[in-house]
């Protein structure tokens, strides 16, 4: 599942190029499309380095609402 939330946030807070945007983190560019896509999920460490960058949390990042039952449950109980 593509981390919709992670591209978008990288692209709006003006990191279009992710050559630029990895500097600074330590991981490669391949690594982190790899992240955005899905296909790798990074380590608590390298989540709030990549949610540092973007002044965001980890949990606005990396975390799917959609997957938590219990904001499921709340969601449908309005």
């Amino acid at each position: 599942m593509m981390r919709v939330k992670l591209r978008r946030k990288r692209i709006e807070s003006g990191h279009k190029n992710v050559r630029n945007f990895v500097k600074g983190i330590g991981i490669s560019e391949s690594y982190y499309y790899k992240i955005e896509q899905g296909i790798r999920t990074p380590d608590i460490e390298l989540g709030k380095k990549i949610a540092d960058k973007l002044d965001s949390t980890v949990d606005d990042i990396f975390f799917d609402d959609d997957l938590d039952e219990t904001s499921r449950l709340k969601q449908e109980a309005i």
